[in-house]
């Protein structure tokens, strides 16, 4: 019986010690992909950083792009009204004349 009870204890501390080793090894494991873990989301988040920064500067480009872009279309548009009021002005200017003389050559007819 004693040899028994030996046996069982002898079993017991054995499985007990390598279950204490798992635990350790297990704690290694995780303390080591926690390590990594926390490195890569440091490096993520720089990262990110730095892309939001090169998109913001990206975008200001665009912008100045953009107006450098629309400023000769509007200045097209301002040139081509003031080219209109001047042939409305010219038309009306001529008008008056012209119609003098196609009413004087229907009278003298």
């Amino acid at each position: 019986m004693e040899v028994l009870a030996e046996n069982f204890n002898t079993k017991m501390e054995n499985h007990i010690q390598i279950l204490y080793q798992r635990i350790l090894v297990a704690k290694q494991i995780h303390a080591g992909t926690k390590d990594g873990y926390e490195k890569i989301k440091e490096r993520l988040d720089q990262a990110n950083i730095e892309h939001n920064e090169k998109i913001s500067a990206f975008e200001a480009e665009l912008r100045k792009i953009r107006e450098m872009l629309l400023e000769p279309v509007e200045d097209v548009f301002s040139g081509a009204e003031v080219i209109l009021k001047k042939l409305n002005e010219d038309n009306e200017n001529l008008s008056g004349p012209i119609s003098r003389i196609s009413n004087e050559l229907q009278f003298a007819k």
